[in-house]
């Protein structure tokens, strides 16, 4: 489903007929008549009589333009070459651009537009300009450049305004709201949305059906099925299938849609009328109306009349796009039918179809709408592998949901919508071309081929894992140690979420946990008995809003799971195989610790903080003016590199402050940003928008080569962060992070510290094999 595309229609900025009837001269009299009857043949010649005779250029134009009515390109352009110098030299240009689309020279066209474009605002004439803007708007939007099609969009806005043309400023908002649908940002093509109906309210029926189509495409995708149905009926009710027949195809589809979302089928005659209707106005396109008519079947439990439809329509259709989606219903219904080795068969064909897109798809097409999609085929293959007992299966599909976290992960923060008071329309994208710098990074290190479930079940089989996954609507949890593996199923995800958002909203309290904790505590971590021995540690693998747990703070019998294990968060349990444990930083050169604080003089905590952490370290440390660039750089490849500055969420992703400007992540991963382990102490260095820490600044340092990353996932104190980092380099969090951290944490709890102190700080890397190092002893 997609919006309704922005209307496309030009039109020049002079009446002629007044110019030519001001003229006073018979000739471009009846030029004018000529032309205001749209008798273009007549026009054509009586025009050129009338330029021949007065050199009047508004003759000139008419002549072109009946021309280009007429199909006689070549003459048309003639005639707009006429006007060049002219006062209507800017009409010519835009003349001459619509002859050149006709002809199939697009460069032409462009130029001609942009030439257009420079007279126009020579000329003052901010109305002239945004149609001009419009117009290169549309044609970056069908070339699919999204981000110089949100520009162009934005800038006809801005000159509509100028104008004080209420049509102009409606028309650019519909493509803006057009091409922000297109990237997935639903919040600024609400607002898009919002302001042109409110510039320009629909009053014929038409407009108001089309508009309806695009609102309830709006609240169909953010959730809103009730208020989605409502605008399709009323859109339907407007339409008449014999003047609009696509628009009226759109709204049946979009409704049996919105009720099959709903669970809601109505009576079995209301839903065969829309069904019936989609099969009369797609004759031309059968797919949609045999997709629709197999997903009410399989709602009405008819599993093999579901599969018939389904077959028949992948037997025709060849876009990829639609096969993807045919093959995951009809692995759901073969699974409805008892058929589990048709259903993973199918399951299986979705998922290829998919990794298959996606390495076709251009930079400005990967976006979070397109990741949700990647993972329902795996997510419906896992579920069925659990079920069937088929552990082995089960986690090889998990695996390959998870297997790009860290490049998914940046690429679900670029996608973010225009919920910021001061965000502008251009901030998608900035988003979009901050991606397009960052990807080429991070594409090479994500496209590894997936290694075989046992191979990688014997990789890991030295460590202990717990894995969460979201599949569909329900949350499991995988436990690994000693090579064997179980799976076991949490519960519903949405209870889930509301505790993460009940902790986000609550905070962490005093010295002991609190219900939001205690509650998450009972559904995600297995009983005592199940946990490997006190001492070792567990590696996390979280899914969606897990990532925005402080699991260091859950409560585990009568203290928390920090007290037991040592944690540490990787992305997937091939990141956990493949990448290795130490990097190797050796080049014939010692290399010191590097040390940088308060780069922007504001932040007197964090100058402190530095100064501390290098008299612990014995170097000295780069604080103020001298913690810029060339001072991280020096960090590279150094055994430990520790930030104490501002960090962020900006529009374009997480930030790094230094003193000569702010990093970005792109900015990381251009060069080999290498160290052993990066201690980021700025507040939220380890989360991204709505998750974790997969795609926030310190993640971006693992990608850029850092063995490991120690990151926050709140604001914290000052004076409280402060004792923290201190303690843990005094345990040892220079060459052992993992084990320094856990140190501090329980440092702190044994003080009585409340867990806002404490629990936000983590350990994002690669933990070591079990026997590389002593374990903690048992407490008696």
């Amino acid at each position: 489903m997609f919006p309704t595309p922005p209307t496309t229609t030009l039109c020049f900025c002079v009446t002629l007929v007044a110019l030519l009837a001001a003229c006073g001269h018979p000739a471009s009299e009846q030029c004018a008549e000529l032309a205001a009857a749209r008798d273009d043949s007549a026009a054509a010649d009586r025009c050129s009589d009338a330029f021949g005779a007065t050199g009047d250029p508004a003759a000139a134009l008419a002549a072109g333009k009946a021309l280009l009515r007429l199909g006689r390109n070549t003459e048309a352009l003639a005639w707009a070459d006429k006007l060049e110098g002219t006062p209507l030299g800017a009409d010519g240009l835009g003349l001459a651009a619509r002859v050149h689309d006709r002809l199939g020279d697009s460069e032409a066209a462009q130029r001609a537009r942009l030439g257009e474009l420079e007279l126009r605002r020579r000329d003052g004439d901010p109305a002239g300009a945004s149609r001009v803007l419009y117009a290169l708007f549309f044609k970056a939007w069908r070339s699919s450049e999204h981000r110089l099609a949100l520009d162009r969009a934005a800038e006809a806005l801005t000159a509509a305004e100028r104008a004080e043309d209420p049509d102009l400023q409606a028309r650019a908002l519909y493509g803006l709201y057009t091409v922000l649908y297109e990237i997935g940002d639903l919040d600024g093509a609400g607002r898009a949305l919002d302001r042109a109906v409110a510039l320009q309210p629909p009053e014929d029926p038409g407009d108001e059906a089309r508009w309806r189509v695009n609102r309830g495409l709006l609240q169909l995708d953010r959730g809103r099925l009730a208020l989605a149905q409502r605008d399709f009926e009323r859109g339907l009710e407007l339409t008449t299938p014999t003047g609009h027949p696509r628009l009226a195809r759109t709204l049946h589809a979009n409704l049996l849609e919105a009720r099959l979302r709903r669970d809601d089928l109505g009576t079995s005659p209301e839903m065969d009328g829309h069904l019936e209707a989609l099969h009369r106005l797609g004759a031309d396109a059968p797919t949609t109306g045999r997709y629709y008519a197999a997903r009410v079947a399989l709602a009405r439990g008819l599993a093999a009349e579901a599969i018939q439809h389904l077959e028949r329509a992948l037997a025709d259709e060849k876009s990829p796009d639609w096969r993807w989606e045919l093959e995951l219903r009809l692995g759901q219904a073969h699974g409805a039918a008892g058929d589990t080795d048709g259903a993973r068969r199918a399951y299986g064909r979705s998922a290829d179809l998919l990794d298959a897109m996606r390495e076709d798809l251009g930079l400005d097409d990967l976006k979070a709408s397109f990741l949700d999609r990647k993972r329902r085929p795996l997510e419906a293959l896992f579920r069925l592998e659990v079920r069937a007992g088929r552990i082995s299966a089960a986690l090889s599909a998990m695996e390959r949901a998870k297997a790009r976290t860290l490049l998914d992960a940046w690429v679900r923060s670029s996608s973010r919508g225009l919920g910021d008071g001061d965000a502008t329309w251009s901030t998608a994208g900035d988003r979009a071309e901050a991606l397009a710098d960052l990807l080429p990074s991070m594409l090479p290190s994500s496209s590894a081929p997936l290694l075989p479930t046992q191979e990688l079940i014997r990789r890991v089989r030295r460590h202990r894992v717990l894995a969460y996954f979201r599949a569909e609507d329900e949350l499991f949890r995988t436990t690994l140690q000693q090579g064997q593996v179980q799976i076991r199923a949490l519960g519903s995800m949405a209870e889930v979420e509301a505790l993460v958002d009940r902790l986000d909203t609550e905070g962490l309290g005093g010295e002991g946990p609190d219900a939001a904790a205690s509650a998450l505590a009972a559904i995600l971590l297995p009983d005592a008995a199940e946990l490997p021995r006190r001492g070792t540690t567990l590696a996390l693998i979280t899914d969606g809003a897990l990532g925005r747990v402080p699991f260091a703070a859950l409560p585990l019998g009568d203290g928390f799971l920090i007290e037991r294990h040592d944690l540490v968060h990787v992305p997937s349990l091939h990141a956990l195989a493949t990448v290795p444990q130490v990097r190797d930083h050796h080049d014939g050169t010692a290399h010191p610790p590097v040390v940088l604080g308060d780069p922007g003089g504001d932040l007197p905590a964090a100058a402190a903080e530095a100064r501390d952490v290098a008299d612990l370290l014995g170097v000295e440390p780069a604080i103020g003016a001298g913690a810029d660039r060339a001072a991280l750089l020096r960090g590279s490849r150094a055994p430990l590199l520790h930030v104490a500055a501002h960090t962020g969420l900006g529009a374009t992703g997480p930030w790094l402050g230094l003193a000569d400007g702010n990093l970005s992540t792109a900015d990381l991963l251009a060069v080999p940003m290498a160290p052993r382990v990066a201690v980021l102490a700025g507040c939220v260095s380890g989360r991204r928008r709505g998750e974790g820490a997969w795609g926030s600044l310190g993640a971006s340092f693992l990608a850029a080569g850092a063995g490991s990353a120690v990151v926050t996932l709140a604001s914290v104190d000052d004076g409280a962060a402060r004792r923290l980092v201190h303690r843990f380099y005094r345990e040892g969090g220079a060459t052992d992070p993992i084990r320094g951290l856990a140190n501090a944490q329980r440092a702190s709890i044994a003080e009585g510290l409340p867990p806002s102190d404490w629990a936000p700080f983590l350990v994002l890397g690669r933990p070591a094999a079990e026997g590389s190092r002593p374990n903690l002893e048992d407490p008696p």
